[in-house]
């Protein structure tokens, strides 16, 4: 399961990556770019921020945007065993102790990680 859930980081790197730009560029302007950064030197340190982390689960799960990380994840799911995995279909049809131990904790996870 971990492996699926670094393809679907992989996956959704880019978008990643500019979404925490676009956050970082934010606040640097509410706050009056303390450190006198302008938009290109925060691009440059998220940058250098970002291609310095190690794609392990408890990083995707902290820095990656849960709902796109969940889609690209069911499509990762999808393509690699053809079970198309549906918050509804979990909801209604799979019982907690039908669902693979790593795939609840991973799961559960990427809920927590975002409800906080």
């Amino acid at each position: 399961m971990r492996k699926t859930l670094i393809k679907a980081a992989e996956q959704i790197k880019h978008q990643a990556r500019g979404d925490i730009r676009r956050k970082a560029i934010d606040v640097n302007r509410f706050c009056g770019k303390p450190e006198q950064l302008d938009e290109k030197a925060v691009e440059a340190d998220v940058d250098q921020w970002f291609d310095a982390l190690e794609l392990k689960e408890a990083t995707i799960l902290k820095v990656f945007p849960g709902k796109e990380l969940m889609t690209a994840l069911r499509d990762v799911l999808k393509d690699e065993t053809g079970i198309d995995l549906r918050v509804s279909d979990l909801m209604q049809a799979i019982m907690p102790s039908r669902i693979a131990p790593d795939l609840t904790k991973t799961l559960k996870a990427i809920a927590e990680a975002h409800n906080t």
